[in-house]
Parts: structure tokens; C-alpha cells; sequence
């Protein structure tokens, strides 16, 4: 996975952190703190768990597919993030990131087709969030800027929210059934119906 777009938003802001090497094959997860936030800067990782393919992300937050760390929720899973190629990765404080990305204002961009709007989310809310919260946020801020109802209702596919986020589809159809089951969504006709 690479991390061109953020990398290249927060160059002055990479040269400043503590960087770590990752050997090709090496598995990073056990070495990985909560309160830290990871960003690769060169190479490729993979993250994988042997229990539950489907679940591959859910210990990870992703922004743009660069920016990794923990969840606050625990896991009995058994997870690796492991450098496919030798890795270059930066580590920071989740606060120190945040801040950055909400000084500049950085941004995700997202654009319905050739002829839609295009729609700037702003990536700092995301960290810190599992892959659940990050689709809700994902959801509710392009419901909130498309409409104007009391109740907020948006028509999104899972690939987009997926290429938004920088995670697999079926991360998102997994993300969107746990959302039903705690009550935040109604799915009908394929609107997604905002009840939080």
C-alpha cells in the first residue's frame, strides 16, 4: 500500500520524526504501541490475520492507506502487518498528526462519477477510529453535505467508501452490517439512513 498523497501533503512534517527500517518478511504488530500512530514512507506492508481474513483491518486505523496504528478495542485475534519489501516507516503521536493535518486543513477528495461534485472530507477525524467509525464518518459527512433534510440520507456503493478509505470492499460490507446491528444505519433500497 502506498502513501504518495499523504506523504507528499506532510513533507516538512515526515523530515521532522523518528523513522524506523522493516526488513523484508518482518512482522511489525508485535512491536506496534497504541499510542502511537505509524506512517509508511517507503516500501509495502500487508496486514493479515491467519484467524479471520475478513477481519485483516480491524486493529488498524487507515488513512489514505499510509497512516496505521491500534485501535483503542482489544483483540484475541492473531494479526501481522508484515513488510512485503524492505519499509521505511515514521512514528508519531496520534495528537501530533491530528493537529498537523487540521492546521493544513488536508483533505480527502471525493467526486460522484465525471459529472458529480467533488466533495473535500477532511482526514484528521479519522484517526483513532476502526474501520466501523471511520465508515460512519465517511457516511454521515457526505450525507451532511448533500442533504439538507432533517433526517440525513445518502447513496453511497461500498467501493466508493472503500477508495475513499483505502481499505477492501468487503472491510466496508462488514463495517456497514456492524452499523445496522448497533442501530447508527437503515439500509433501504440502497439509501443508507443516518439514526445517530
Amino acid at each position: 500500500m502506498g502513501s504518495i498523497l499523504l506523504s507528499r501533503d506532510i513533507a516538512k512534517f515526515k523530515n521532522e520524526i523518528p523513522k524506523i527500517e522493516i526488513e523484508e518478511g518482518k512482522d511489525i504488530y508485535p512491536e506496534l504501541k497504541k499510542d502511537k500512530c505509524y506512517l509508511l514512507l517507503s516500501g509495502e506492508i500487508s496486514f493479515s490475520s491467519s484467524i479471520s481474513p475478513t477481519e485483516n483491518f480491524t486493529i488498524c486505523t487507515l488513512i489514505n492507506s499510509g497512516v496505521f496504528g491500534l485501535s483503542g478495542s482489544s483483540s484475541s485475534r492473531s494479526y501481522h502487518i508484515t513488510a512485503i519489501y524492505p519499509s521505511t516507516i515514521g512514528i508519531f503521536e496520534i495528537g501530533e498528526i491530528k493537529s498537523y493535518l487540521s492546521k493544513n486543513k488536508h483533505v480527502i477528495p471525493f467526486k460522484r462519477g465525471l459529472l458529480g461534485k467533488k466533495i473535500y472530507i477532511p482526514s484528521a477525524p479519522l484517526l483513532g477510529l476502526d474501520p466501523v467509525e471511520a465508515v460512519y464518518y465517511i457516511i454521515s459527512f457526505i450525507a451532511n453535505q448533500e442533504c439538507k433534510d432533517r433526517i440525513k440520507t445518502v447513496k453511497i456503493s461500498t467501493q466508493d467508501i472503500a477508495k475513499i478509505l483505502g481499505i477492501k470492499r468487503e472491510i466496508v460490507t462488514l463495517a456497514m452490517v456492524r452499523l445496522e446491528k448497533r442501530g447508527w444505519i437503515d439500509i433501504i433500497k440502497g439509501n443508507i439512513i443516518l439514526k445517530r
